[in-house]
Parts: structure tokens; C-alpha cells; sequence
């Protein structure tokens, strides 16, 4: 297809390309540790706006790099900025070609011959006489989706007495997981039960995993039939009623069964597995919760044209988001939009969406069983795994619901998976994934790029998808540890290893400068940590809060580097030693000055980290003031009141917190300030810890400095010569690193 027959999808419908809108959303929900994943994800997009240059396309600086960390690139203004999100359509064969590649000479013949069968005829006439009934009755008993899955099954098997011999790349199942329901969407509909296609791998006791962190295509079928909230049908409508029971969809396998990987794949294989309607995901090492404002932020306004929305749906890019984040090791997914007769492809990676044309099931049959068959026959590339993966030695299948014993190559080294650390709730964007890993010893031909390893070497990969434009943190890392800055995870490797618009996806159906090309950095980083809110003791807390500190002052010191992203995930400990505070994530960092002529450098303003722990100085519309070092030791108040809140045993605690992230900036602003101004109208209870030896002190020097502030403001306003100098860098020497880390340090009342 050519690009220039793509249009761009904007709120309003399709728009010229150009500079975008950014919308900000915003969340109310109180501020709890497990959602802090989703304010770290916003304030990153809103970041990544910002000019920086380009990064090599396939590596970034290497550990043995001659090149000196000094002579770090300045910041290069760009002439355009894409939209930090797209959203492309394109015809139905202009997907299929870009997506799957010409199909094979036997199948366009097979596919017709099946198309006129008398299988696939009775088939297709009870989807649709099913789906007739429940558009015109809600309650009829019999759902649709079901029939529809059993089409999509019957369409792999029959395949096979009409003359199609290659064998199929991936054994998927098609059916619909009736007790899952997914979230009510922001218009309040009711919630619809989900359709994946799995890959067809039984679990140890037989049954069939039926989640998306094994999802081969997401499904979004007949939404539209779901009532209307208010209405009759939808106080009638359960779960029970809208799905066939359990039996049923046991049937819808056992009648057709699954094709079979033996060469030329004509002999069938029965078995009757049964679903497994677990929702967990084994083998984290964290507890995530999802936040509903990534969700909302990618369901269409209200406003929006009703042909915008339906080429919008909500809960297919919902799905999309639960199968990238459920174990990380997605480049992209692919999905169905079917609504009655029309069937859509969708494509969803971390730059935004790409549509294809609908083609109608009734009318145009050959085409939709020719892209059915094309699914099983991609490669696992094709259909989105990350092919930065390799199977474990000695496999030869790469597993899309675990990633455990896989293995990374990042500059020469491999590095074996062991579990997943964090997996970033978010379907556009940067899309962190971080792993614990060890790493592989190597052979004496093995390539190495230099970097100091121990064999045993416990370290922990992390994989994000940034900007092509943004500036490089692992040249930030290498700067810091040049300088023997001590207390900041150590990096070993890194490199970048994909770019999308080197994807065959996006070569061939996008516009250059249409989207946010992104590119998949992986860095390998040491030592093993586990968050600081973790730590139980309050001495050994203490400790670690305060070489967190002072690590943070020897960055900037030493190094010149602001961190400007003083959050509550990105404060670690070492797992072998508590005591030991270990700073991490410079994605938001910069180099802010010279440490060896103290000369300030010219860099972009940008926000000042994450939302509820900004200052109240970086809590506003762009453009923001430039960022200090004392707005991060706010960023350091603001987490040590929360960690030290969560630990106390209070019967109802005061919400504090949503309001530093929640309403407009004035509003967020405004709280935060009040909070720091008026403190007798928001005591902190007894009950916290280090209430009386910490938190207090240190709100009373914020207060002092902000105090003294407005006072000179206000006498600024009566007398406007007047001369009087101000230190806003230190807020008139109210808060420095020394006054700072001297509470810290004072013995304890």
C-alpha cells in the first residue's frame, strides 16, 4: 500500500497530519502503592514530548564506548514532533499484504472451495441466525460469540479437505471465556464476557490456559449487542444469559478440533480441553493492580463522531492493553473487530493503532477465511512476540505465557529470564519491562563487548520502548559511574534492539513523521533490588532513606545529573543489604550542570517527575520553571511521608495523596501548598513513624521557605524597586542538601 493513501485518526475524525492536541488525563482514585505504576507512565508521555536527539538505530553507546561520557550530545531542536499516539487505517488487503505477506499459491484456491462448502455454509447461516435473534432479543438464551468462535475453528480443520497442505505455524484455539468479565467501560455499559485466541498449550493438570498472557489474537465480537445500561434488558442481563453454559463451550472445541503441527497437517487430532478461567498471572514477583485512567485514556471522548467511535472499540484496545503487560515479551499485538458481519483487523504497538477496512463475512468470504488461515501460518514475530527472546536451551518453543529460562542477548552477554519484576500497565508509550536475571557464562569465541561480569552475576534486565529522539540513559549511567558517583544501579550492557518503523507493519503502511517512532532499549543493570517500602525495620529504613540521599546529592555533585523523577518505585534497596539504598531509572534525568566548572547547562524544561511527588513549583501547565535540585528533595519529602504513612497502624487514614494527583494543576498545587503552609488544619498523627524526628522538621523547612517566598512577593507588589535579593534555588536558603540531610542525621528524640 502506499503511505499516502493512510489517514490519521483524531478525535474529531480525520485530520491533515500535523502537531496533535495532547490530552492530559487525570485520575481521582487516593494514591496507593500499587498505582503509582500508572502516574509514572503518564508523566514519561508527557516528558517524551520533548526535542532530544537521535539515537543510533541499532546500538546506543557500548560499555567499551572511547568516545568520553563528557562529550555527552546537546539537546537538537526538531522540526516536527509527531503525535506522542497515532491512530492509521488502511484497507483490508493492504493489512493482510503488510501483516502476513502474500499467501501461499494453494490457499486463495482452498479458500474458495471452502467458502462454497456445505460446512462452512451451515456454520456461517447459525452465526448469523444466532446473532439475528439476540440483536432483536437481548435475552435470547443462545449467544453468537460462541457460533462464531466454532466458525473461526471449523475454518483451521476444513481447510484441509480443500486441497490445503502446509502446516501451520501455531495450534490456536478459538473461544470465549465466559465467567471473565472486563471492567465497565467510562460510559458505564455493562461489562461483555472476552474472545481470544489462544495458544493452544495445556497447562499441567490438562486443562487449556485461557488468559491473555497467552493470547495469539485479541478478540472484540458483537459488543453492540450488550443493552443499553437503564434499559429492560440490561436489569436482565447476566452473564449466564448473554454465554451459552461451560458444556457448550467445551463442545465448540470437541466437534472441531484443532489442526495438528505434523507435516502437511491432514490427519486430525481430537481432544476436549477444558478451560482454564484463572485470571492470575504465576510467576510475578509483584503484585500489580491496573489503573482505570490508562484504560479511560484510551476510550474515545463522548464527543466524538459516531464514526470515529466505531472505529474505536474500547474494550478490543482494553484487551490489547492486559495481553502487552501481562508478562512483557509483546512488540505488538493483533486483533478482530467483529460486529454482526464485518470483520476488522486491528494492530496495536507502543506508538498507537493501525486499522484495516472491514470485509463482510456473508459477502466477502474468501478474504476472511484466507486472513483466518494466514494467522496460524505467521511466525511468532509476525503475530507480536518479542524476537529479542530466545527459547531456553534445548526448546524449541518460545512460551507466550511464561518467560522463565528465556534468554536475552544484550552487547555479546546472554542472560537467562528468571521472573518478572514490573511489567508497565499501559498500551502506548514506553512500556517498561523489568526482569530478573542471571547471567550466562560465556565461551571464550562468545563476542564481549568488555563490560565486568562475574559468572554469577545477579542482574536484572530492563526493556522500554522510547523515543527515537530521546536522550540516552545509559550515556547517563556510563557519565555517573566515570565519576565514581556510589548508591545508582551499576550498568553492565545495552543496546537497542528493534526500531519500529523498521517493522514491516509500519515501513510499509505509514507515513514517515505520522507517529511517534520508539525503538526497544534494553539495559542490564546490577544489583538485584527489591522497593524501599518493602524494608520492615524502621532503623534499617532509615538507614537506606538516607544513602538515598546523600547518592542523589554525589549524582549531582559529581556527575552534573539531575534526577528530576524522585518517585516511590524508583527508590530501591539492595536485596543482599537493606541498608544499602540503591537509586534507579534516570529516564527523566539530565545532565543540568558542569560539575567541574559549575557552569549551568541549557536543557528543555521539563515536568518535574512523577505527579503526586512533583513539587508544588512543577505542579502547573507547560511550560514549566526549570527544574532544581531542591524540587528533588521535595520529591524525597513527599515519598518518605507516604512510605512512612502506609506503615502506620491508624483505623482510618486520611487520604492525603489524591489530591496531589487528582483536579486541575491549580488544584494539585494548591493542595500540596496548603498542606505545607497550614499545617495545624492537617495534622500528621503520632502513629506515623519518624513523625516527630523526620516528617515534622522537614514540612516546617518547606514551610519556612515557601513562607518567606510569598512574603516577598507580596512586599514586591507594595514596593517594586525593592532590591532585596531572593534565592529561589534554595528558597532563601531554606532548603538545601546540608539542612536537609542534618535532620536526617539528628539523633532521634
Amino acid at each position: 500500500m502506499a503511505a499516502s493513501s493512510v489517514e490519521v485518526l483524531g478525535q474529531g475524525g480525520t485530520v491533515t497530519l500535523g502537531l496533535l492536541p495532547k490530552l492530559r488525563k487525570r485520575m481521582s482514585p487516593s494514591l496507593r502503592s500499587n498505582t503509582i505504576y500508572a502516574y509514572n507512565t503518564l508523566t514519561h508521555r508527557e516528558h517524551e514530548d520533548q526535542p532530544y536527539t537521535t539515537s543510533n538505530a541499532h546500538t546506543q553507546t557500548t560499555a567499551n564506548s572511547s568516545s568520553s561520557p563528557e562529550s555527552l550530545p546537546a539537546p537538537t531542536q526538531l522540526v516536527y514532533n509527531p503525535p506522542g499516539e497515532s491512530h492509521l487505517r488502511t484497507s483490508f488487503t493492504d493489512f493482510c499484504d503488510a501483516a502476513f505477506g502474500a499467501p501461499p499459491p494453494s490457499l486463495p484456491k482452498a479458500a474458495e472451495r471452502l467458502s462454497k462448502s456445505d460446512t462452512f455454509l451451515a456454520y456461517r447461516k447459525q452465526y448469523i441466525e444466532t446473532y439475528d435473534h439476540k440483536k432483536l432479543s437481548p435475552t435470547y438464551p443462545h449467544d453468537p460469540d460462541i457460533e462464531l468462535m466454532r466458525l473461526f475453528n471449523l475454518i483451521l480443520v476444513e481447510a484441509r479437505d480443500c486441497g490445503f497442505t502446509q502446516r501451520y505455524a501455531h495450534d490456536i484455539h478459538y473461544a470465549k471465556r465466559i465467567s471473565a468479565q472486563t471492567k465497565k467501560s467510562r460510559s458505564g455499559s455493562s461489562p461483555t464476557p472476552q474472545c481470544l485466541g489462544v495458544d493452544a498449550q495445556a497447562t499441567d493438570n490438562g486443562a487449556l490456559q485461557f488468559e491473555f498472557s497467552n493470547a495469539l489474537v485479541i478478540i472484540e465480537a458483537n459488543t453492540s449487542l450488550i443493552p443499553v445500561p437503564g434499559s429492560d434488558e440490561s436489569r436482565s442481563w447476566t452473564p449466564s444469559s448473554h454465554g451459552s453454559p461451560q458444556p457448550s463451550l467445551a463442545t465448540a472445541f470437541s466437534i472441531h478440533p484443532p489442526h495438528h503441527h505434523s507435516p502437511g497437517g491432514m490427519e486430525r487430532r481430537r481432544r476436549e480441553p477444558i478451560l482454564d478461567t484463572s485470571v492470575g498471572f504465576p510467576y510475578r514477583t509483584q503484585k500489580r493492580q491496573r489503573s482505570n485512567h490508562v484504560v479511560d485514556s484510551i476510550i474515545p471522548a463522548q464527543n466524538a463522531p459516531p464514526s470515529a467511535v466505531q472505529d474505536d472499540p474500547p474494550f478490543l484496545k482494553q484487551y490489547a492493553l492486559s495481553t502487552l503487560s501481562s508478562v512483557g515479551n509483546r512488540r505488538h499485538v493483533l486483533g478482530f473487530h467483529i460486529n454482526g458481519l464485518d470483520f476488522q483487523f486491528w494492530y496495536f504497538d507502543r506508538a498507537g493503532s493501525i486499522c484495516s477496512s472491514t470485509v463482510n463475512i456473508l459477502h466477502q468470504s474468501k478474504q476472511f477465511i484466507t486472513s483466518i488461515i494466514q494467522l496460524s501460518l505467521a511466525d511468532k514475530e509476525c503475530l507480536g512476540y518479542e524476537a529479542l527472546f530466545r527459547a531456553p536451551m534445548g526448546s524449541k518453543r518460545r512460551s507466550w505465557s511464561d518467560i522463565r529460562d528465556h534468554e536475552v542477548e544484550v552487547e555479546g552477554h546472554w542472560f537467562k529470564l528468571i521472573s518478572v519484576v514490573h511489567s508497565s500497565s499501559s498500551l502506548y508509550g514506553r512500556g517498561t519491562s523489568v526482569y530478573e536475571a542471571t547471567k550466562i557464562p560465556s565461551t571464550a569465541s562468545s563476542h564481549s563487548s568488555g563490560a565486568s561480569f562475574s559468572e554469577s552475576d545477579h542482574v536484572v534486565v530492563k526493556l522500554s520502548w522510547q523515543p527515537v529522539s530521546k536522550h540516552l540513559e545509559d550515556g547517563l549511567y556510563r557519565l555517573a559511574h566515570e565519576k565514581g558517583v556510589k548508591g545508582l544501579a551499576a550498568l553492565h550492557a545495552s543496546c537497542t534492539a528493534f526500531v519500529l518503523s523498521e517493522g514491516h507493519i509500519r515501513r510499509t503502511l505509514c507515513k514517515v513523521g505520522s507517529y511517534q517512532d520508539r525503538e526497544l532499549r534494553a539495559q542490564v543493570l546490577s544489583p538485584f533490588c527489591v522497593p524501599l517500602y518493602t524494608v520492615e525495620s524502621i532503623d534499617t529504613f532509615k538507614e537506606a532513606f538516607v544513602s538515598l540521599v546523600e547518592a542523589h546529592r554525589e549524582l549531582y555533585n559529581k556527575a552534573g545529573i539531575l534526577h528530576r523523577d524522585i518517585s516511590y518505585n524508583n527508590l530501591m534497596v539492595d536485596s543482599n543489604d537493606h541498608t544499602r539504598g540503591i537509586l534507579i531509572d534516570l529516564d527523566m534525568a539530565v545532565r543540568d550542570r558542569n560539575p567541574g566548572t559549575g557552569e549551568v547547562l541549557d536543557v528543555p524544561a521539563l515536568p518535574g517527575g512523577t505527579v503526586a511527588f512533583r513539587s508544588a513549583d512543577l505542579c502547573g501547565p507547560e511550560p514549566l520553571p526549570r527544574a532544581l535540585y531542591r524540587h528533588d528533595l521535595e520529591s524525597f519529602f513527599y515519598v518518605l511521608f507516604l512510605m512512612c504513612y502506609e506503615r502506620a497502624d491508624i483505623p482510618e487514614k486520611r487520604d492525603y495523596f489524591s489530591n496531589w494527583s487528582s483536579g486541575t494543576w491549580a488544584d494539585v498545587r494548591a493542595s500540596k501548598e496548603g498542606w505545607l503552609l497550614i499545617a495545624p488544619s492537617a495534622p500528621i498523627p503520632d502513629a506515623v513513624p519518624l513523625v516527630t524526628t523526620w516528617i515534622q522538621p522537614l514540612r516546617l523547612a518547606f514551610r519556612n521557605g515557601y513562607s518567606s517566598r510569598n512574603r516577598r512577593s507580596k512586599r514586591l507588589l507594595l514596593k517594586p524597586d525593592l532590591q532585596s535579593p531572593f534565592d529561589d534555588q534554595t528558597l532563601g536558603d531554606h532548603i538545601t542538601y546540608d539542612q536537609f540531610i542534618t535532620i536526617l542525621k539528628a539523633p532521634g528524640l
